[in-house]
Order: structure tokens, then sequence, then C-alpha cells
């Protein structure tokens, strides 16, 4: 008999960042809300990586082998499709969004088991840990990735850091967005038309979205929030 001693999981190196590292800096306006070390099968081959799930929400990976901890990728998706969890075994499980399933293996105990990694995930996708709904109504949107110069009237819904937007307002019935903009990679300025109240949002991937409402009024309580956008999430 003794006193119990918790597994030890993951490279030292992997163990430090976790506690050493200021993750949130890193991610810059998103929080960490769980993280822990993971495994990640990539063809034949699993690596080990820091796992971030952030308050997007998202999960965002990392190698901790080098001094400073290097971003790999991120298993993103839309706070209205949330991802299946798929349990392998008692280790193993799979994360699965639209197009592509994620394998990863968890080799510790207690919080970072694969059953409690399943747990806190189920707990976010179902809605436990969802974003509220910061502003909602009509806008009239243009651009995006098309070439046409008219804008079109869409439903517009911020929940989280996600600005979706829809041909007609969602009911009790599932309906799909037309797009969703991730506003924490936007630049979101007011921009001078005449005759319109309007500003744009400028992606990280080079897409930029003109939006026009109704109002200057409408215009400052829309820009009141969008770039305060982490602030709606349940804390």
């Amino acid at each position: 008999s003794g006193k119990y001693k918790k597994k030890l999981v993951g490279s030292a190196s992997s163990r430090r960042a976790l506690t050493d590292y200021d993750w949130d800096a890193s991610l810059s306006s998103e929080r960490v809300v769980a993280k822990g070390i993971l495994w990640k099968r990539k063809g034949l081959f699993w690596r080990e990586r820091v796992f971030l799930l952030t308050s997007a929400p998202r999960l965002v990976y990392y190698d901790a082998s080098k001094k400073v901890p290097e971003r790999k990728g991120c298993v993103e998706w839309p706070a209205d499709a949330p991802p299946k969890i798929r349990r392998r075994s008692p280790s193993r499980f799979d994360v699965c969004v639209a197009g592509r399933d994620y394998h990863l293996a968890a080799k510790g105990d207690g919080d970072d088991s694969a059953d409690a990694w399943i747990t806190r995930l189920s707990r976010v996708f179902s809605g436990d840990l969802s974003p509220k709904v910061g502003r909602q109504g009509w806008i009239y949107k243009r651009g995006g990735g098309g070439t046409s110069s008219a804008y079109r009237r869409r439903y517009a819904i911020l929940r989280g850091n996600q600005l979706f937007y829809y041909r007609r307002p969602p009911a009790q019935q599932a309906v799909s967005p037309q797009g969703v903009v991730r506003v924490l990679s936007a630049s979101i300025a007011p921009e001078d038309m005449p005759g319109k109240a309007a500003f744009t949002m400028a992606t990280d991937s080079g897409r930029t979205f003109y939006v026009c409402v109704e109002t200057a009024e409408e215009r400052a309580a829309w820009l009141a929030v969008l770039p305060e956008a982490d602030l709606l999430c349940v804390r």
C-alpha cells in the first residue's frame, strides 16, 4: 500500500511547456479552457503534441520539443456543426469534423485519460460550454470570395467568436448557414460609403466582407460587440 502517484505523461519538454509556457498569450484574444498531452496520428506515425481546447471553441496543437513550442495546426468547426467523437479503445479516440477525422491517443490517467478528454469535448460540443449569442439581426453583405458587387440581405448571428449568416432566421428546425466569419481572425473597421452605414471584415485568409445595416446606430451596436466577441463566451 502507499499513496497513489499520478502517472507521468509525455516527454519532459511537453510537461514543462504545460506548466511554464504562457499559452493564453500565444492565443492572443482566446483563452485556454483545457490543456494536456495527446498523441496525434499522421499516416503510420504517432506524434506527441500539446493540445489546447480554447474558448473559440477549437483545438490547437503544438510541438513542445522546441524551446518555444511550435504551433502545428488546429481543429476548427462552426458552432452549429460540432464534431463527433468516436471512442476507439480505452486510450484512443477520434474527433471527426466535416471531411476529416483526427486520430488521437491519451496515455495518462485521471484528467489526462482518453475518457476525461472525451467528456471534456462532449460538454463543449453539446452546448454546456457553448458561446452565448452576442447579437443578431438583418444585415446586407457583399464579398467573401464572389465577384458580384450586389449586397444580399442575410440574417447574422454572432455566437462566441464566429459570425454566422443565413438566408432567413433559423427557427426550431435546423437551418444551415450560408457562411461564417471567424471574428478573431478578422480586421474590422467602419467603412465610409455614401448613404450607407457600412463596415468591413478583412479575414486572414484574404477575403473581405462588406456589410451594411439600416442605421448608423445599428452599425455602432455591431462594432461594439465584434472586436470583443471572446467576452461573449461562457466563463
